[in-house]
This record gives C-alpha cells, sequence and structure tokens, in this order.
C-alpha cells in the first residue's frame, strides 16, 4: 500500500473511532489538524544504556503494559471521546503502557517503534519514541507522567533498546519536566508542519 493509501486509510479509522462514540466535534478537531498543523517542539532523548532517574510519586500507583482488556475498558467508558485513547486504531501501534492508582485510570502513554507511522524521527534499530500521553486533570502534579516514562525506559532497557525519543511542544513545560526528572537531555528543537495530513518538512 502507498504512503498516501495509508494516511486515507489512518483518517479514516480515526474518524470511524471517534464518531462512532459520538465524539463529533473531536472528529471535526482531528479533521481541522488533518489540514493544517504547526508546532514547534522540544526533542527530548534519553540514552537506555545510561543511568535512569528514579522518580518517586505521591499516589500508590500500579504501572503495566496495556492489556486487550485495559485499551478497550478505555476506549468504551469515560475517556471513550479522548482521541489519544485509540492509537492501536488509529496508528495501528501496539504498545501502550498505563498508570492506575486508588482513583482509577491516571495515565496512558504510546510508544512508537521503527516502521511505525506518525513518528516525528527515523527510528533506527533499538530506538524507540514516546507519544500522546494522557494524565486526567486530577492527577497533574503528582509525578504520575514521569514515574510512568521510568517504567518504560527499564521496560525497553531490558529489551536492550539503546535510544528513546520524546518530542514535547515548547509550551508544554509539565511534560518537558517530567521527562528532565527521568534523565532525558534536551537535543534539539523540530518544526512540525503538516498539510493533509503529510508532514512537509522531513523528518530527523
Amino acid at each position: 500500500m502507498s504512503e498516501t493509501k495509508k494516511k486515507i486509510a489512518r483518517l479514516f479509522r480515526s474518524g470511524i473511532s471517534v464518531l462512532s462514540t459520538g465524539g463529533i466535534w473531536k472528529f471535526i478537531k482531528a479533521l481541522l489538524l488533518f489540514f493544517f498543523r504547526y508546532e514547534k517542539l522540544v526533542i527530548f532523548q534519553m540514552d537506555l544504556k545510561g543511568n535512569i532517574n528514579s522518580v518517586e510519586s505521591d499516589l500508590d500507583l500500579s504501572i503495566r503494559k496495556a492489556t486487550a482488556d485495559d485499551l478497550k475498558n478505555l476506549q468504551t467508558g469515560e475517556y471513550k471521546y479522548q482521541m489519544d485513547m485509540h492509537r492501536n486504531i488509529v496508528d495501528g501501534v501496539e504498545d501502550a503502557f498505563v498508570a492506575f492508582s486508588k482513583g482509577g485510570f491516571t495515565h496512558i502513554v504510546w510508544v512508537y517503534y521503527p516502521g511505525d507511522p506518525n513518528r516525528f524521527i527515523k527510528l533506527k534499530p533499538k530506538e524507540a519514541e514516546i507519544k500522546f500521553g494522557v494524565t486526567p486533570l486530577e492527577f497533574r502534579g503528582h509525578n504520575v507522567y514521569p514515574k510512568v516514562v521510568e517504567y518504560i525506559c527499564y521496560y525497553l532497557k531490558e529489551k536492550h533498546y539503546e535510544k528513546l525519543y520524546g518530542f514535547v511542544v515548547d509550551d508544554n513545560r509539565a511534560s518537558m519536566r517530567g521527562l528532565r526528572k527521568v534523565g532525558f537531555k534536551e537535543i534539539g528543537q523540530q518544526t512540525l508542519l503538516k498539510l493533509f495530513g503529510f508532514q512537509l518538512l522531513p523528518r530527523l
């Protein structure tokens, strides 16, 4: 399948995913972002061969690689209108990591590997990228995101991955602080410019 057909197929899956749950305004927003998107991103890199910082959270977190039941519950429950709960459908990626606390669902973030679509970087073998993290408002400020990222770092390290990347919109200070807590280093910036789903500026 050509790259153009793949992009159209992903857009179609995305639209069906959101519309099937009644999220018409979410679909409209996603459609507008498909037509045109411009953002400045800060690039973070984690050397998985080095030290991974330990992060403490004041919540009693249960962190794991998401199961099929985890994703099904998130995609049909309270958060079903969140586009970033459906990345396995939209982009066809397989690995999501989730955190739960006594208050219920607390965080999700997806891991993209070489060959997965919708990446910001040309990943080499043994490299990965974290994307589309979601923390409900009531759980922000409790080091949930960096704690989950720490878990992912150890997971990938055990599988002999060498580098993990994160791209953060330049005004998202909270996510930048979270990555730095784990040990990520800022290595540069990138401009994201998409028109009709095509990234006009080359991936790094």
